[in-house]
């Protein structure tokens, strides 16, 4: 418990957690802490040591996560079970911004997307730098609500695309550049006075009968795509 008498959890670094199939660490309601370092990073895999992809459900931090959370120096192998609804090896349903902190994470070998942020309204990052993605079905998959969480630059090795799911834009939002194209599924919608600024180089890839709107009937939107 922290001061306050609420649940938190510390990992040291150097930790290594191993989950069986169809298990996952869960943040309900409380706080993580998991803090590693650059020569002792703390390490979630599956109980098969080969830490095959989708191999456990992975990390989720759901509505009830605390401010204060962290991960940091953190590697995720062999997550992404399809099961379950499990999204990605990371996945975030963290509703309020500023409470999460995740640097210098890695995600190795994931059967779903490396890291989904699916909360529905506009989450951001206390601090979100250096995430690495390897051989996982997508890299990032963002409700569009959360599309202005990733403030930087993620690297990939063997990762094709990235998910943007639609939905509406409500509060002025970037969609940084990313070196691969972000699969759009479902409609774009951009309203309520929000401005969505999308990033020079970025490429989106529309479903069949899907679109982007901004502004709808008296709603106001505003769009700044500028390329070079």
């Amino acid at each position: 418990l922290d001061k306050q008498g609420r649940p938190k959890a510390n990992f040291e670094p150097g930790v290594e957690i191993r989950f069986a199939t169809s298990r996952m660490l869960e943040i309900l309601d409380g706080r993580l802490v998991a803090d590693g370092t650059d020569t002792a990073p703390i390490l979630y895999t599956s109980l098969d040591e080969t830490g095959a992809a989708g191999s456990w459900l992975g990390v989720n931090l759901n509505s009830g996560t605390l401010a204060g959370t962290i991960l940091r120096h953190n590697i995720v192998r062999g997550a992404g079970q399809n099961a379950f609804g499990q999204l990605a090896a990371i996945g975030m349903d963290v509703q309020e911004p500023g409470r999460v902190t995740l640097e210098d994470v890695t995600v190795e070998h994931s059967g779903r997307a490396g890291l989904a942020l699916m909360a529905a309204s506009p989450f951001r990052f206390a601090s979100f730098a250096r995430l690495h993605v390897v051989d996982a079905l997508a890299g990032l998959r963002l409700n569009a609500h959360s599309l202005g969480a990733i403030t930087g630059l993620v690297t990939y090795q063997d990762v094709d695309e990235n998910v943007l799911v639609g939905d509406r834009v409500d509060s002025d939002s970037t969609l940084a550049y990313q070196p691969l194209p972000w699969h759009v599924v479902g409609d774009l919608e951009v309203g309520n006075d929000a401005t969505l600024t999308i990033a020079a180089g970025s490429v989106l890839r529309f479903d069949a009968e899907s679109w982007r709107e901004v502004g709808s009937g008296e709603e106001a939107g505003g769009l700044i795509a500028e390329g070079t």
